[in-house]
């Protein structure tokens, strides 16, 4: 009969078999890693070798697109193709509003029934008292108007005489409301969009949106 083996012998001995296995078990993982290692690196290589194509063009892309409409230094922009297009669409910008404003102004109805003799001293001090009477605005190309009127005066022998001695207060007041129906209903918003972009101060002649009577 066999005699019974002793486990304690036989577990040192599978550990003396793994401990000088351990070295080879070691070096084959090593070499693996290595392996491992290398061709990821060798990977990195090749997409690193295929980016600078791809970089570039994003960052044409990225240029492009950043450049909004606000932009006020178009000018220092180092990409020739860049200024025309803001500067369209500023144009644009202009027209658009041109057009908004001159369709407001259009839908506004010329008074029917004037108000009291209104005393002036001058054709803008006239319009401002019209505003003021009859809560309306006047037109942008009214108020240049009026303030170019004020400006023919400048020299005139009766140039310290105050106009409603020269000219009725009435008849003064009827040539505002007629110059005005004009600019309302005929002026173009291309024309308008033109003089704005010619006048950096335009909006100081827009007059404020007047509340409607009894609100």
């Amino acid at each position: 009969m066999d005699p019974i083996p002793d486990v304690n012998a036989l577990l040192d001995h599978a550990i003396d078999i793994v401990m000088e296995a351990m070295p080879a078990i070691q070096t084959e993982i090593k070499n693996e890693i290595a392996r491992c290692t290398g061709a990821a690196a060798r990977r990195s290589v090749g997409v690193a070798m295929k980016r600078p194509a791809s970089s570039q063009q994003v960052e044409i892309s990225s240029d492009d697109s950043s450049s909004s409409e606000a932009e006020n230094d178009v000018s220092q922009s180092q990409q020739p193709n860049v200024k025309p297009t803001l500067e369209l669409s500023s144009e644009a910008w202009l027209f658009r509003r041109a057009k908004s404003y001159q369709e407001y102004m259009k839908s506004i109805p010329i008074p029917i029934i004037r108000g009291a003799v209104i005393p002036y001293i001058s054709w803008a001090g006239l319009g401002a008292s019209m505003k003021q009477m009859y809560e309306q605005p006047l037109h942008y190309l009214t108020n240049i108007h009026l303030k170019q009127m004020d400006r023919e005066r400048l020299g005139a022998e009766d140039e310290d005489v105050s106009l409603d001695l020269i000219i009725h207060p009435c008849k003064a007041e009827a040539t505002i409301w007629l110059m005005e129906e004009i600019h309302r209903q005929s002026s173009s918003p291309q024309h308008l969009a033109r003089v704005w972009s010619a006048d950096p101060m335009y909006h100081t002649f827009i007059d404020a949106i007047f509340p409607k009577r009894g609100s």
